[in-house]
Formats: structure tokens, sequence, C-alpha cells
């Protein structure tokens, strides 16, 4: 009998504890075009809000970065003048955004 319940917790447990992942930690990190025409990213989170960096200058010399939010399991990240959607692809991983293809290369 107690077996059986040392058993079912060692079970359950990891699927406890996966369950208290924070929403939206998976886009963190340093993504990298895989394909399309767009620069690769940095994606950092403070509490609830996403900060993302492009690789590549704008005319003004710097990074563009913008602030994003997660809506169900999409990243919406606000430009300023448009308003871009991020996925992820759970076949194969990667950060889903218009016209581009990313890869994870890091935490």
């Amino acid at each position: 009998m107690k077996a059986k319940i040392l058993l079912s917790l060692v079970v359950a447990l990891p699927l406890v504890l996966a369950g208290c992942k924070q929403s939206g930690d998976q886009y963190v990190g340093t993504w990298t075009k895989v394909s399309g025409n767009g620069p690769d990213l940095s994606i950092l989170k403070h509490d609830n809000v996403f900060v993302i960096k492009e690789s590549v200058q704008a005319l003004t010399g710097e990074y563009p970065t913008y602030a994003g939010e997660m809506d169900g399991d999409v990243l919406v990240a606000n430009r300023g003048y448009s308003t871009e959607r991020f996925i992820i692809d759970k076949t194969n991983g990667h950060l889903i955004r218009p016209g581009e293809e990313l890869e994870h290369m890091s935490k």
C-alpha cells in the first residue's frame, strides 16, 4: 500500500511542477533567424512584461526595442506603429513572426 502511494507521488510530482512554469517563459532568450528577412532577436522578461530587442541597428543608430505581453499562448508586441504577434511552433520549438522563423539559441 505504501509503495503504491509513494509511486503515485513520484509520478504526480513532475506533472505538478511542470504546471508551475510561468506563462511565456518559453519566449525568453536569444533567437536566430532560420528563414525570412527579419533580424535576430533577444527577448527578456520582467514580471509580466517582455522586452524584445532586435539585432540590427535602425537608421537612428539604436537597436529597436519594444515591449510585449502574453495573450494566451501568443506574445503580442507593441512596436509603436503596429502590433506584432509571436508564436512558438510546437512541432519544432521555433519562434514564428510575420515573414520570419527563428530558432532558440540560449536562455
